[in-house]
């Protein structure tokens, strides 16, 4: 006999909101946090066109959100271009990170009948919808349910159900920024080895975001600084933001690789959020379609009959589909507007193939 309808695995915004929505809708629901911290990852940018679906998931904008008047970039050519988010009719965009976001919906979980732990994860030899959390040095748990859904992020490993394609080596360093003002848009600006970010900041401290294919960057010490202090010199967008020349010796590092994990369910199965398809943060829709992925699996469970795991995946297999579709396009035209900038430049001939 099952353990619970529905055994979620991972905790961020995808998983969260699954185990919510599914007991919301009467299920028995078990969610597992993966044990461990996870990579810190870069502020987020949501445009105002997505800021409905926070609401839309009863969610608030997270307190201390940065309102972000628009995309400010030097991208197509060095002449920066100003896209105005207020100007276009759509209000303010908003910065802040997928954490906030959790930490709404863990406050909701805890007021709900959510069964939780926490521990490492690994798919158990019992079945296909069967995993071991290992909670402490000698104790364990093998988990069984009617449907499993795996949402442990980008590196987690699906068990052999699907294999993971990454598209390109993208990794995102962090150094600490300081600038002439605090900064109310977004700043993006191309450069030959790759881009630069600095998201909205609301004191003269921000963030300053390089984004490169890992095997292009020098291994690390003193030449990975030069190549740094070299790209900055060479960046007049970034450096006109700059109250003083970046320290580039301790950075902050995570994966920012377009990838997904193909096939997407298995039986009575599926990857969710970044552990199904993980986007390009140049794509600015990560979160937002973590959050109408979890909506779309949960309208698809339940039927006149109960739990429907097997058209839930069928439904699920073919909206990934589409998703994976879309932003492959997206990311190419995105890409194909700088591209011409930089005739023979690894880092955008990979992109955009000659």
């Amino acid at each position: 006999m099952a353990d619970c309808d529905i055994l979620v695995v991972g905790g961020g915004p995808a998983g969260a909101l699954t185990a919510l929505l599914s007991a919301r809708a009467g299920h028995d629901v078990i969610l597992v946090k993966q044990r461990g911290a996870a990579a810190a990852r870069p502020t987020e940018v949501m445009p105002p066109w997505c800021l409905h679906h926070l609401a839309s998931h009863g969610l608030a904008l997270p307190e201390g959100a940065l309102a972000c008047r628009g995309l400010l970039s030097a991208w197509e050519d060095e002449t920066p271009h100003f896209h105005d988010y207020e100007l276009l009719g759509g209000g303010a965009g908003a910065a802040f990170t997928p954490a906030q976001i959790e930490a709404q919906l863990h406050a909701q979980i805890a007021r709900s009948p959510v069964r939780q732990s926490e521990g490492h994860v690994s798919w158990s030899d019992d079945g296909p919808t069967a995993v071991e959390l290992q909670l402490g040095r000698l104790q364990t748990w093998n988990i069984s349910a009617r449907f499993v859904v795996w949402a442990a992020g980008r590196s987690s490993r699906t068990g052999g159900m699907s294999q993971r394609r990454h598209y390109d080596k993208l990794v995102a360093l962090t150094f600490p920024f300081a600038t002439k003002r605090p900064t109310d848009c977004l700043v993006v600006e191309a450069t030959a080895e790759g881009w630069w970010y600095v998201p909205p900041a609301s004191t003269s401290t921000a963030q300053l975001v390089f984004l490169s294919d890992a095997d292009l960057l020098p291994a690390g010490g003193a030449a990975r600084s030069c190549f740094f202090r070299r790209i900055f010199g060479e960046s007049p967008l970034v450096n006109e933001l700059a109250a003083e020349a970046p320290v580039f010796v301790e950075s902050a590092g995570c994966d920012a690789r377009f990838s997904a994990s193909r096939p997407f369910t298995g039986m009575h199965r599926l990857s969710l959020g970044d552990a199904a398809v993980s986007l390009d943060p140049l794509s600015g829709s990560g979160l937002t379609n973590a959050l109408a992925a979890a909506a779309e699996l949960v309208s698809h469970l339940d039927s006149a009959a109960g739990l429907a795991p097997k058209a839930a995946c069928a439904a699920m297999e073919a909206w990934y589909n589409a998703l994976l579709e879309r932003e492959t396009a997206i990311r190419h035209q995105t890409y194909l507007r700088a591209a011409h900038r930089f005739p023979g430049a690894r880092f955008w001939l990979r992109r955009v193939p000659r």
